[in-house]
């Protein structure tokens, strides 16, 4: 077992990132009030938490009333019970706090998790404190958003189910399915784990006996208990409220997105550029923004015969127009009418001119935006220009390191470093399901989506690094010893 001593020291270098992050993020000196940082989106969690206790309706805006089915309650109902108690920013506050103390709690989990995966104490220590200094990963506790609660939960979870494989006792089940359930009512888009990991159960036990027990099934079914439950209750929610089916939310968080914003970011993503509007170098930006960065505008390779540099200032002022609040509505439809369309266009040309830059280079590019981004960005609030010497280093020493492992994890993908046992199966399906869902199949991308996996990413890199370092010392020992034959036995 991994020694308690240790890891208490990965602990506290994960606190005294926290304070370092305090300071370096600008958050000390933002005059919030909070010890954390608000995200674009937290107000989507805690809005409808405060209309349920203020007004008896779990709703965004009270003007969707009949027909609000939007975040799942995962996040919000820890902010209902603590703002049951406290004013809104000490409720905040109490968030982050749980925040890190779980993030703390779950580098325990993880490192055992790495050790009954790898059984490599070695690595299962490099593991934890990479993960305990990593800046990518401490300052999602430090923002009011679900991606640190969801990747605490995840490892968790991921531990207890992998107990629970091979324990006698069934409760590591039931707990594992507590802490996954969740991990989908954070971010719902891991509800597929909840289909794959009992398969994965399944598994292990017919690999092991053909004939399986009802014991088997039973432990299957009591790893399902807690999402039947509260996602049942939920969905009854939705069904009254909604008269519509919706296990898990509706389209777009429930909220209405402007059809030009939708068509923009497929556009952008079919470039291979990152379809978010903060990005001050991708093309989304300089399309939507009212002042667009110079840096952010059409770049000759992302021309084609349809969108020429003309065109895209056309529809870059039609969008515009589109958003004009001194216009009335009537008056944007036509402009928002024709920016669709001719995005749309756009996109088309694209796919048809451009078939491996849309099929190939589009994707490589937009999994970088995905899990390469924010390794060492997130450190400063300042731009990298404007940063000391010292610190240059410190962002530039995160940043490749960053490249260097989660790249390995997605290298290793090319190879298992195990045959396709269920702990190596829990580990490197959610990392690269996050790659697929995102990159091919919803060719949209954020690079906080990946926070929720990075540790299982940083674990199954690190364990392919080590692999590759046995392989080739084999070899290098192999060749050694040839080679010394060759002279102790020389041909005569």
């Amino acid at each position: 077992m991994l020694s308690f001593r240790i890891l208490s020291f990965a602990a506290m270098l994960r606190v005294g990132l926290y304070v370092f992050l305090h300071f370096s993020m600008g958050i000390a000196v933002s005059g919030s009030g909070l010890i954390g940082k608000r995200g674009g989106d937290t107000a989507s969690y805690f809005d409808s938490i405060e209309h349920l206790l203020l007004d008896g309706h779990y709703t965004y805006s009270l003007s969707h009333l009949s027909a609000y089915a939007g975040r799942m309650p995962g996040y919000g109902v820890v902010y209902g019970f603590l703002r049951l108690w406290l004013p809104q920013n000490a409720a905040c506050d109490g968030i982050v706090l749980l925040q890190m103390v779980l993030a703390i709690v779950s580098l325990y989990y993880l490192g055992n998790l790495a050790y009954i995966v790898t059984k490599r104490q070695l690595v299962a220590y490099a593991v934890v404190f990479i993960s305990a200094v990593s800046p990518y990963v401490a300052q999602a506790d430090l923002y009011l958003l679900t991606e640190s609660f969801a990747a605490s939960a995840l490892l968790i979870g991921s531990y207890y189910f992998l107990r629970g494989i091979s324990a006698t006792s069934q409760r590591h089940l039931l707990i594992a399915g507590a802490w996954l359930t969740w991990v989908v009512f954070l971010r719902p888009y891991m509800a597929p784990l909840l289909v794959v990991l009992p398969a994965i159960y399944l598994y292990q036990h017919a690999s092991q006996d053909r004939n399986l027990s009802k014991r088997i099934w039973l432990g299957g079914l009591l790893f399902l208990v807690p999402f039947v439950v509260v996602d049942g209750a939920w969905t009854i929610r939705n069904w009254v409220v909604c008269q519509q089916f919706i296990p898990l939310q509706a389209p777009y968080a429930g909220v209405e997105v402007s059809p030009v914003y939708l068509e923009s970011r497929r556009f952008a993503a079919a470039l291979g550029e990152d379809p978010v509007q903060w990005n001050t170098s991708s093309i989304m930006a300089w399309l939507t923004l009212p002042q667009p960065p110079a840096q952010a505008a059409p770049k000759h390779w992302q021309l084609t015969r349809s969108a020429t540099y003309d065109s895209l200032v056309w529809v870059r002022q039609r969008i515009q127009a589109a958003k004009a609040e001194e216009l009335l509505p009537e008056e944007q439809q036509p402009n928002t009418k024709q920016a669709v369309a001719a995005l749309r266009r756009f996109h088309d040309a694209w796919v048809r001119e451009r078939p491996f830059a849309y099929y190939v280079v589009a994707p490589l590019r937009l999994t970088y935006h995905l899990a390469l981004t924010g390794g060492g960005t997130s450190i400063f609030a300042w731009p990298f220009d404007e940063l000391a010497l010292w610190q240059r280093g410190i962002r530039l020493l995160f940043t490749f390191s960053h490249w260097l492992l989660i790249g390995a994890s997605l290298l290793s993908y090319l190879s298992w470093p195990r045959k396709l046992s269920s702990g190596w199966l829990v580990v490197r399906l959610p990392p690269i399901y996050l790659v697929v869902l995102f990159v091919l199949g919803l060719r949209y991308v954020e690079s906080r989506y990946f926070i929720v996996v990075y540790p299982l990413a940083l674990l199954s890199g690190l364990a392919w690094l080590v692999q590759v370092k046995d392989s080739l010392a084999f070899r290098f020992r192999f060749r050694s010893k040839v080679h010394t034959d060759d002279q102790s036995h020389p041909a005569n």
